[in-house]
C-alpha cells in the first residue's frame, strides 16, 4: 500500500470514528509528534544556513537588540 492510499484509509477510518477517548488519544499523540519534530537536532546544512542568514542580517543591519526585544514581549 503506498503512502497516499494509507493516508486516505486513515482519514476514512477517522471520519467514521465515534469514540471521543480514541480521538483524544490521537490528538495527544499528534501533539507529542509535533513537539518531538520541533526538537529534532539540526543538520550541518541547517546550521550553515542559520549562520549564513545571521551574517546577512548583520551586513544589512536587519537585527533587533536584546533590550528592544525584551521590551516588545513585556508589552504584549
Amino acid at each position: 500500500m503506498d503512502l497516499a492510499t494509507k493516508k486516505l484509509s486513515l482519514i476514512q477510518w477517522l471520519s467514521e470514528l465515534n469514540d471521543i477517548s480514541i480521538i483524544n488519544k490521537i490528538e495527544k499523540l499528534k501533539s507529542e509528534i509535533i513537539t518531538h519534530q520541533n526538537l529534532m537536532p539540526l543538520t550541518i546544512d541547517d546550521l550553515i544556513d542559520r549562520h549564513n542568514q545571521a551574517e546577512q542580517d548583520i551586513r544589512t543591519n536587519s537585527m533587533i537588540d536584546q533590550e528592544a526585544l525584551a521590551s516588545y514581549f513585556q508589552n504584549k
